[in-house]
C-alpha cells in the first residue's frame, strides 16, 4: 500500500486537486456555503504551483483573479441594485445586505427569501414605506439576488473553460 503512495508524483496530484476544486467549485457557485469560483481559482492555482511545467499561463491565472473578484462583487452588489431599481430607500437596501448574510444560513431559499424579507422589513419598520412599495422595492432585491447569481454561475463556467482550453489545448499541441 506505501509503495502505491510512494509512485504517485506531484502531476498526478496536481490533475487530481485541480479536477476536485473545478467540480466542487461549479456546484458550489450554486450553494450558499461554497464559495464556488475561489475553489475553481484554487484548483487552477494549484495545478500551477505543484506542476513546475504547467500549461497554465500567468495570463490566463490573473483573468482568473480578476474574474473571482467580480464574481463576487456583482454578486453582492446585485441585491442591493435590484432593490434601488425597483425604488427602494437606502434602509431597504441595508436591509436587503441584512437579510441577504441571515439568508445565507438558510440555504438557496434564504438566499432568495432572505433579501426580500429584510428588505421589505426595514422599509416598513424604518422608511415607513405602505405594504405595496415595500413589496415592490423587495421584489427588486429578488430579481437581483437572481440576476447576481445567474452572472455569477456565467463566470465560474467560463473560469472552468479557460482552465480547460488552456491545459487541454497544450496537451494537443505539446
Amino acid at each position: 500500500m506505501l509503495e502505491f503512495f510512494r509512485s504517485i508524483d506531484a502531476s498526478t496530484v496536481a490533475w487530481g486537486v485541480m479536477w476536485v476544486f473545478l467540480a466542487v467549485g461549479l456546484v458550489g457557485t450554486l450553494l450558499p456555503f461554497l464559495p464556488g469560483p475561489l475553489l475553481i481559482f484554487l484548483g487552477a492555482t494549484a495545478h500551477w504551483i505543484w506542476v513546475p511545467t504547467s500549461e497554465l499561463g500567468m495570463p490566463v491565472m490573473v483573468t482568473l483573479a480578476v474574474l473571482v473578484l467580480l464574481a463576487y462583487v456583482v454578486d453582492f452588489l446585485a441585491s442591493a441594485a435590484g432593490a434601488r431599481w425597483f425604488g427602494s430607500s437606502r434602509w431597504g437596501i441595508l436591509g436587503v445586505f441584512v437579510g441577504g448574510i441571515v439568508g445565507i444560513f438558510f440555504g438557496l431559499p434564504g438566499l432568495l427569501l432572505g433579501p426580500f424579507i429584510g428588505g421589505f422589513a426595514f422599509e416598513i419598520a424604518f422608511a415607513r414605506k405602505n405594504l405595496q412599495a415595500a413589496t415592490r422595492s423587495s421584489w427588486g432585491a429578488v430579481v437581483g439576488t437572481v440576476a447576481g447569481l445567474t452572472v455569477k454561475i456565467v463566470i465560474a463556467v467560463v473560469m472552468a473553460g479557460m482552465i480547460l482550453a488552456d491545459l487541454f489545448y497544450f496537451l494537443a499541441v505539446g
